[in-house]
């Protein structure tokens, strides 16, 4: 009898467990990041972005980025 209500509580608390940690599971927690913030090209910003709270990549301004259009041309014969 006292074996029985040992494996009856453990199955209880097996169960028990089993049903919190899906609850736990479908609960959206908010993530809550630092207001640190990286310095950018051009006086930009960066902010830290959830779920990760890693840093967001800089934006590049290309209107303001001149390229060379000149081309050069490979000498290597193959």
């Amino acid at each position: 009898m006292k074996r029985f209500l040992m494996i009856l509580i453990i199955l209880l608390l097996i169960i028990g467990g089993a049903i919190n940690i899906y609850y736990l599971k479908e609960q959206h927690i908010p993530v809550v990041c630092s207001q640190e913030v990286k310095p950018c090209y051009d006086r930009y910003v960066s902010v830290r972005v959830v779920p990760l709270c890693e840093f967001q990549s800089c934006q590049v301004n290309y209107s303001k980025t001149s390229f060379n259009s000149t081309s050069t041309s490979s000498k290597n014969n193959f």
